[in-house]
C-alpha cells in the first residue's frame, strides 16, 4: 500500500465522512446538497452555492477506483482494502472542501476561482462548446 496518500489510514467511517461534508457544505452557505449512489455506495456530491456571478452547481466525485489503485495497485481487493480506500477518498473529500472554504473566508481567493474545476461549466469549457469572450477595454 502506498503511504504518502493523505489520510490513506483514515479511521472516519464512509458516513461520516459524507455527512460531515454535508454539513460542513451547509454551514457555508451550499443549497441543495446531493449524494449520488451506485449500488447502494456513494460516489459524489453536489451542491449549489451563491456567488457573485449567480447560483453555481459543484461535483466532487469520489473516483474511488482511482484513489484504489494509487493505493493498492489493483481495483481488485478484498473487503478491507476496498473499504479502506473509500474511506480515504471521501475524507479526502472533506478535507479539500474544508481547505477551500477556509481560503475562501479568508479573502485569499473567490469561490469562483478556487473551485471552477468542479463545476459543470468547467467541462463545457474544457470542450470547446463554450468561448469566453474578452473583456471591454
Amino acid at each position: 500500500m502506498r503511504k504518502n496518500i493523505k489520510n490513506y489510514t483514515s479511521g472516519w467511517t464512509l458516513n461520516k465522512s459524507v455527512s460531515e461534508t454535508q454539513n460542513l457544505l451547509a454551514s457555508k452557505g451550499a443549497e441543495k446538497i446531493m449524494v449520488d449512489y451506485q449500488g447502494g455506495e456513494p460516489v459524489s456530491i453536489s451542491f449549489t452555492i451563491r456567488t457573485s456571478m449567480g447560483v453555481i452547481p459543484f461535483v466532487f466525485p469520489a473516483r474511488i477506483k482511482k484513489v484504489m489503485i494509487k493505493m493498492f495497485g489493483t481495483q481488485s481487493l478484498n473487503k478491507r482494502d476496498s473499504e479502506q480506500a473509500k474511506r480515504t477518498a471521501w475524507k479526502n473529500i472533506y478535507d479539500l472542501i474544508d481547505a477551500q472554504m477556509a481560503f475562501i473566508e479568508t479573502e485569499q481567493t473567490s469561490l469562483e476561482q478556487l473551485m471552477l474545476g468542479f463545476s459543470p461549466v468547467y467541462k463545457i469549457f474544457k470542450s470547446g462548446k463554450l468561448q469566453l469572450k474578452a473583456g471591454d477595454k
